[in-house]
């Protein structure tokens, strides 16, 4: 995932931390501490950038059964480093998260970057179509989403896709190209 410091924020922190879960987590509306024990616990060092995105990973052996993810801070402010921005309006830190990724694994390790397709989207500004080449044969889907994660577009393609977006408003407009096991590439694209 990548992580982001809101500009509203007083606070940053230096640990991210993420819980699975079977069954939906829709009972939180306070502030206390997070009354769950995290499968990953991340230390970054302080994440103060308010302009750039900060990659942040973690690994989680998954027992079965996991449909649900939770990203936060489940320590006590207590056990909780902190640093102060100088701006912000928020008295917590207060992140934006983003590029949210689960990779399967295989045997004892990760899929290595070989066991993925090369992708390519092209150009990042367009005006008409959107290209897409994968360095490997199978089947492929592109997906574009608008700001608000609205699925707009999608086309399945073996190769290569030219993709017409004569519909689609100039703006700003988020892919992912999937095969039929996962998400290989995702990112961000402008129509101008």
């Amino acid at each position: 995932m990548r992580v982001c410091l809101a500009e509203a924020s007083q606070r940053s922190t230096e640990i991210f931390q993420v819980y699975f879960s079977d069954t939906l987590i829709s009972d939180i509306n306070n502030y206390l501490p997070l009354p769950y024990t995290p499968q990953i616990s991340i230390s970054t060092g302080f994440v103060n950038d308010t302009a750039s995105w900060q990659l942040v990973t973690g690994d989680f052996v998954a027992g079965g059964g996991e449909q649900y993810l939770l990203i936060g801070n489940f320590n006590s402010d207590a056990n909780t480093n902190w640093a102060l921005t100088g701006f912000g309006v928020y008295s917590e830190a207060y992140y934006y998260v983003d590029y949210v990724s689960l990779n399967i694994a295989k045997g004892d390790g990760m899929l290595s970057m070989d066991d993925h397709p090369s992708v390519k989207v092209y150009p990042d500004v367009f005006s008409e179509n959107i290209n897409v080449a994968v360095s490997r044969s199978d089947n492929y889907t592109l997906s574009l989403y608008d700001m608000a994660a609205r699925k707009l577009l999608q086309q399945e393609f073996t190769n290569a896709l030219s993709l017409n977006t004569a519909t689609l408003a100039n703006g700003v407009y988020y892919y992912e190209v999937r095969n039929r096991n996962s998400v290989i590439k995702h990112g961000k694209l402008i129509k101008d």
